[in-house]
């Protein structure tokens, strides 16, 4: 089975706070509607939730569609797992520079460790996503760096099962 996207993994990160909020398995698998087997594929990344489970998930969970399909909220300033009905113009959240320079450090060293080729644009917006992901997903910063080593190691393993060809390397972020 190919290991699961960037994409796919920050969308397990946040199924995951649904379940912490929701408070059990059993209960977002009753509210989704699916089976324990559906629901461990969708955490492992290995399958993606419908539309439908998605919107029954955010409701019961009290955030928003958009933070939980995609990880961004036009209301919510992005990333933090914003609630229904909030303020549609909350301050914007405050950036920890030394944590994203910590994860542009690895997601740059996993590039050249893998040898593929990562632009410095394509580097500030994976960093920024997974920044976004973990510091939404986790308050403690230890938490935080466990997240981020599972992240990486799902890259590294990303970029091992890419295809060989320069181009497919090039645009496996």
């Amino acid at each position: 089975m190919p290991t699961p996207g960037p994409f796919r993994l920050a969308l397990a990160v946040r199924l995951r706070e649904v379940e912490t909020r929701l408070g059990s398995q059993a209960r977002v698998c009753e509210v989704a509607g699916v089976g324990r087997s559906t629901w461990a594929r969708w955490v492992a990344g290995e399958s993606d939730p419908g539309f439908e489970a998605l919107s029954r998930l955010a409701v019961a969970a009290k955030v928003s569609l958009d933070w939980l399909a995609t990880g961004s909220d036009q209301q919510g300033g992005g990333g933090s797992c914003p609630k229904n009905g909030t303020d549609p113009s909350p301050s914007p959240p405050t950036l920890d520079e030394a944590f994203l320079a910590h994860v542009a450090d690895g997601i740059a060293s996993v590039y050249a460790e893998e040898a593929a080729r990562l632009s410095p644009r394509d580097l500030g917006r994976l960093s920024g996503r997974l920044v976004n992901d973990l510091v939404g997903t986790y308050s403690d910063p230890v938490e935080r760096e466990v997240g981020l080593r599972v992240l990486l190691t799902r890259l590294r393993q990303d970029l091992r099962a890419a295809p060989d060809s320069p181009e497919a390397r090039k645009h496996s972020a």
